[in-house]
């Protein structure tokens, strides 16, 4: 597709080269960026190339990451060499580093140093408007420091020609040197692939290794809960969320159905009981079909679960791969003052910024926000919110989003969400934009299904999700990419390439064997070990129009390991 611009960017600073592409693209001027734009099979370099090549203005993303990066830097020396305009929109305070230095020198810069990220980002669009429009406004260089003293104002910048010579030369020594190290996966600035860890019959590998050195081992697959075992069926549709986990008691909330269960036993291994604590709203409310709890957290004494309320009410498709109503979705609270024995509704809390008619492509059948995973962050400051984007949707990929909610402000009831937008929390959490944390656009694959917890024993921020991978679930290419990923996060924001644990389906389609809902359970808070949990079925089914399985809860014994 025809583009005007190149984002030239660092992939640790992948959410800010997001934001200014979303931007942009709004203001109507198309963008190609990494890794959005890459064809599949198509080499990286190869890519890169055919992205400069067809843009008019190349804006760097500068940081600190820029400023190390070896593909910034030929990108950088690419644009220059073809006489490709190059603004520097710098994030970082941070100087040049001689490679850089000898093609920004001359450039006029935009320093978006200081929040919001959102008022730096008009400017920006309006100078390459104006540069596309072919009204380069002369503008004086903001110098990087009192050493480098600003250039007159100057005519559209033209490289001279000893400067070319001496890109044309460097780009002839790093195509003879560098062609293996171009096609080599550096994992500090291309996406990785993810490992291939797993095989289509749900093994898992001995051990996975973060490039930080912490280290996860899967066990094998047990049952659980098997279908309709405590009259139960689809179970935990929505993953596991727990109330108390004790060396002899558990009680934890899942969806089943529809519905909500409050599920108790002595351990995982031996769940005894379930009694319906949560069902569908009234006619004409968002939860009209279902009340899915997918997370619960403990605030003031009080417990408060977060839970997928649908709404089916409406003209909406069906969908024909799983059978079953189409659905706008939206994210609701529930509020418990007897330690999760009743339950009662407060409200929903995160909505959709587009509405129930509104579809990415004829026959969306799931519309909204949906299956969220809710945690107190380690500074126990705010409620964060993990949760799926379904509509507007970028080339028909959904995305793992976020909002928070500020605990001095008490419970977190409607109104006290923020969505992350922009690289920051500024949008209302009923009808806001976002931006998502995840996506996956580097494998084509949508980013489903987040349960995040924190470690104490890592200092982590941990989040367990699928990608999907839509061109697999219809058996249109072999599995390899969707499946079942793990990530780790400092702050819970922002978050390096996941790796992959379990290849497998991940989306109710019938007939598919699929693991989906992972969650992910520590025995204590301190602890490196715990239960991997999730809804799995060899054959998926959910009426009797083919013979399979209805999900059912399997698990995984996990341990983690620092190195």
């Amino acid at each position: 597709m025809p583009h005007d611009v190149f984002i030239s960017h660092s992939s640790k600073d992948r959410l800010t080269a997001n934001a200014v592409c979303n931007r942009l693209e709004s203001a109507g001027i198309r963008c190609w960026v990494a890794p959005r734009d890459i064809i599949p099979g198509e080499g990286w370099s190869e890519a890169i190339m055919r992205g400069i090549d067809g843009a008019k203005v190349m804006v760097l993303v500068f940081s600190e990451n820029a400023n190390t990066s070896a593909h910034v830097r030929r990108e950088v020396a690419h644009a220059c060499d073809h006489e490709i305009t190059v603004i520097p929109l710098r994030i970082r305070d941070v100087i040049p580093k001689q490679g850089l230095k000898y093609y920004l020198d001359e450039l006029h810069w935009l320093d978006a140093l200081t929040p919001p990220l959102a008022s730096h980002l008009e400017t920006l669009t309006t100078r390459v408007k104006n540069i596309l429009n072919g009204e380069q406004n002369a503008e004086v260089r903001t110098p990087l420091d009192k050493s480098v003293a600003p250039s007159s104002p100057s005519k559209p910048r033209i490289v001279s020609p000893l400067k070319l010579a001496v890109a044309g030369a460097l780009a002839l020594v790093i195509a003879a040197g560098s062609i293996i190290f171009w096609l080599q996966p550096k994992s500090s600035e291309k996406p990785g692939t993810p490992a291939q860890v797993a095989s289509p019959n749900n093994t898992v590998p001995s051990l996975v290794t973060f490039p930080d050195g912490i280290q996860v081992k899967l066990g094998g697959q047990q049952t659980l809960l098997n279908d309709q075992d405590l009259g139960l069926r689809d179970i935990a549709g929505k993953g596991v969320a727990v109330i108390e986990n004790e060396p002899s008691k558990v009680r934890v909330l899942f969806q089943a159905m529809n519905e909500t269960y409050l599920v108790t036993g002595t351990d995982f291994q031996h769940l005894t009981s379930a009694s319906k604590v949560l069902g569908s709203g009234d006619h004409g409310e968002f939860d009209n079909a279902g009340a899915g709890v997918a997370s619960v957290i403990r605030f003031d004494q009080n417990l408060y679960a977060f839970y997928e309320g649908r709404d089916t009410e409406g003209d909406l498709p069906e969908n024909g791969q799983a059978a079953f109503r189409g659905m706008y979705c939206g994210i609701g609270l529930a509020e418990s003052i007897n330690d999760g024995t009743t339950w009662t509704k407060k409200g929903e809390i995160i909505r959709s910024a587009k509405p129930k008619d509104w579809s990415d492509w004829s026959g969306q059948s799931v519309r909204g926000v949906g299956t969220p995973s809710a945690l107190i962050d380690a500074t126990n400051t705010y409620v964060y919110l993990y949760y799926v984007e379904f509509s507007g949707l970028k080339n028909g990929i959904q995305g793992i989003c976020l909002a928070r909610a500020p605990l001095n402000k008490g419970a977190p009831l409607p109104d006290n969400w923020q969505k992350f937008y922009l690289d920051a929390f500024n949008e209302p959490g009923l009808g806001g934009k976002e931006t998502p944390i995840i996506d996956g656009s580097a494998i084509k694959a949508g980013a489903m299904y987040p349960h995040a917890t924190f470690s104490k024993a890592l200092n982590k921020y941990i989040l367990t999700f699928n990608f999907s991978r839509i061109a697999e679930a219809r058996q249109e290419a072999a599995l390899s990419k969707s499946g079942i990923y793990i990530a780790l996060s400092d702050d819970g924001i922002h978050w390096p390439t996941p790796v992959k644990l379990i290849t497998t389906y991940s989306q109710r389609v019938l007939g598919l064997s699929i693991a989906i809902e992972s969650t992910l359970v520590l025995d204590t808070p301190d602890s490196l070990t715990g239960w991997l949990l999730y809804a799995y079925t060899p054959k998926y089914t959910s009426n009797a129009s083919i013979p399979g399985a209805p999900l059912h809860l399997a698990g995984r014994r996990i341990e983690f390991a620092k190195h």
